[in-house]
């Protein structure tokens, strides 16, 4: 494949948090966005439009990972506060 013929294209941005970005997680199915921030926070969003449709709040520091279940509509995240935890979406 010749990378030079390559032209990517963003279908959709948004600012999505107060501070950095740690990670993002798509859902199996595609249909979701997770991303993980500084800002302590976890937000679910639409792959389709990046409309926002949740925000976990729990961990005290910042959010450095995120991952879908496989098989279970369920995220699981680790914070710089030590903590892994699984939220049920």
């Amino acid at each position: 494949t010749d990378v030079s013929s390559i032209n990517p294209e963003a279908k959709a941005g948004i600012k999505a948090h107060e501070k950095d970005i740690n990670a993002i997680a798509i859902s199996p199915n595609d249909s979701l966005i997770a991303s993980a921030s500084q800002d302590k926070t976890i937000k679910i969003w639409n792959s389709r439009d990046l409309s926002l449709l949740g925000t976990c709040k729990g961990h005290k520091r910042g959010v450095w990972s995120v991952v879908f279940s496989p098989v279970d509509k369920c995220l699981a995240s680790s914070s710089s506060d030590k903590t892994i935890k699984i939220w049920d979406l």
